[in-house]
């Protein structure tokens, strides 16, 4: 029932986050798409068990990926794919994570995450929950967008992993969209909301 008096854009850190010039041509070399992808059992909002079945889809039409899962130590069902479980990482391994792979993705239901912001930042393009909460944190073109369904899932990934373009142009999209992006800043944008609020 409280009133709006202001926000803050999510940022990143540098130090952590920050892009490498050979993550589009990292899949060419090695022949395999390594895709990073935040799983939380617990959190029903994090879409857990549509994302595996989504994979599950896409190994079935094509066997050049390994998924590097991270957030939980367990999965919810069986991934039928080349996969292993990096449990709750540090910033500074979920940096290296990033530029070590080709696609992330971490799907939210409710709010925006962090972890799409961190991962543009290293340079990774993302597959993400086509929804409103996305669209209206993310531009057009910052992200390759997927309905909650196994099909539309699979095809995200699939569109991203043959489409060398795609994948750059997302990239170039998603680190012009966060050049600006600051704590410094998000924080001065609370200080200036509460000390306007009525």
């Amino acid at each position: 029932g409280g009133n709006v008096v202001g926000w803050f854009q999510q940022a990143y850190d540098p130090l952590h986050y920050y892009h490498t010039n050979n993550c589009s041509v990292r899949s060419e070399i090695n022949k395999l798409f390594k895709i990073a992808v935040y799983i939380r059992c617990a959190t029903a909002r994090r879409l857990s068990e549509m994302l595996i079945l989504g994979l599950n889809e896409l190994g079935k039409i094509r066997s050049d990926f390994h998924v590097i899962f991270f957030g939980d130590k367990h999965l919810p069902l069986n991934a039928n794919f080349a996969h292993n479980i990096k449990d709750v990482l540090s910033h500074k391994q979920l940096g290296d994570l990033y530029r070590s792979c080709d696609i992330g993705c971490v799907f939210s239901g409710t709010n925006y995450s962090i972890i799409p912001i961190e991962m543009m930042a290293c340079g990774l393009p993302i597959v993400e929950f086509d929804g409103d909460n996305t669209h209206s944190a993310f531009p057009a073109g910052t992200f390759s967008p997927a309905s909650p369904n196994p099909y539309s899932i699979s095809e995200a990934f699939d569109q991203l992993m043959t489409n060398t373009n795609l994948r750059n142009t997302q990239i170039d999209n998603a680190l012009k969209f966060i050049a600006s992006f600051d704590w410094e800043k998000s924080a001065r944008s609370v200080e200036t909301a509460l000390l306007n609020a009525d």
